[in-house]
């Protein structure tokens, strides 16, 4: 299985692919302009994923949807594949899908290291060692009624502290042993 889509589905996967690195561009301005909460940097993820999937598929002439559907759209002709074709055009499908999910959080990684080094002077050792601040900072703990607070805004109404709560889980149990 060569392509399954012809000149102007090419071009319309270039298009798409365009689109994705002027998302990813635009994304990363305002992050650089603005200096929003870092989470933000997660919005850029999808735009580079875009990216690459149209700019792969464009590269390779080969459209994921058509390769999923076992079909081929040359010239807006739309032809089913036998089933040894349909195969292949199923694992080139998910090859490409899973190229481009990996190059976009490559890029993403990087990006996103530059952007906190940039902007606000962190080292990649410092990165790794701020999670380990912020877990050991927050700890969340239930009190003898059974409310649950932090340690710095409650600090005197808490009489006694069994067991702190793990703050990824959206419930926790104390053990009361």
């Amino acid at each position: 299985m060569q392509n399954n889509i012809g000149l102007g589905g090419v071009k319309a996967r270039q298009f798409i692919g365009f689109i994705g690195v002027f998302l990813s561009f635009v994304i990363t301005l305002v992050i650089v302009i603005l200096k929003p909460n870092l989470v933000y940097l997660v919005f850029l993820l999808p735009a580079i994923f875009i990216a690459f999937v149209g700019l792969i598929q464009a590269r390779k002439s080969f459209c994921v949807y058509h390769g999923f559907k076992g079909e081929t759209n040359l010239e807006g002709a739309v032809c089913k594949l036998e089933k040894k074709e349909k195969r292949k055009s199923l694992i080139k499908s998910v090859g490409i899908l899973f190229s481009a999910s990996l190059s976009a959080f490559i890029i993403w990684i990087i990006v996103s290291f530059a952007l906190l080094t940039l902007l606000y002077g962190f080292t990649i050792k410092e990165l790794l060692d701020q999670g380990k601040n912020v877990l050991s900072s927050i700890v969340l703990v239930k009190d003898n009624n059974g409310n649950i607070s932090d340690n710095s805004e409650n600090a005197d109404k808490i009489s006694d502290i069994k067991v702190p709560i793990c703050i990824v889980c959206t419930s926790a149990e104390i053990d009361d042993t």
